[in-house]
Parts: structure tokens; sequence; C-alpha cells
């Protein structure tokens, strides 16, 4: 599973590096930092691309492409209906 894992690593660490490439050479020329990255988004679109290759042999390609991002929000909401429809089926 190495494999798998490690090349969903490099997409991440290259996807990091060329979204903001100009600007961090130029923000480095300067002693400064380069552009800001919520990381918590990254980790999330490797965790799902890492899961899609062990899982089910096809990484879901959230790194590369913003088109499917939108699932973590799907996911995240449908969990917390699940949460509260069946937190009322209980209290009843």
């Amino acid at each position: 599973m190495e494999k798998y894992i490690l090349a969903n690593v490099r997409t991440f660490c290259s996807a990091l590096g060329s979204k903001s490439q100009p600007l961090v050479e130029k923000a480095m020329a300067k002693g400064q930092w380069g552009v800001a990255q919520n990381m918590s988004d990254w980790c999330n679109y490797l965790t799902f691309d890492v899961m899609g290759d062990l899982c089910f042999g096809k990484a879901f390609e959230m790194l590369e492409h913003h088109e499917n991002r939108h699932v973590i929000d799907l996911l995240g909401n449908a969990a917390h209906m699940h949460l509260i429809v069946s937190f009322n089926l209980h209290t009843f």
C-alpha cells in the first residue's frame, strides 16, 4: 500500500508547491513567507485521495481537481443530519 500512499503524498506536496510557486520565489527573495494555505482542506483532500486508492482502487483526485471537493461538505452535512435524526428517534 506504500506506493499508493506515497504517490498521493507526492501529488499533495507538488500541488502545494506549484499552487503558489511564483509568489513563493518572490517572497523568499525578500525573506518573507509564501502564500497562506488552508492545511485542513489540503489534508482532507489528501485523506480522501489515499482512502479512495486504498478502498476503491482509484483516487478521487481532489488534490488535482477542485470539481470533486464539494463531496467533503456533503459527507459532513449527511453525518450531521444522521446525528440529528437518530437522536430524535431515540428520544421518543
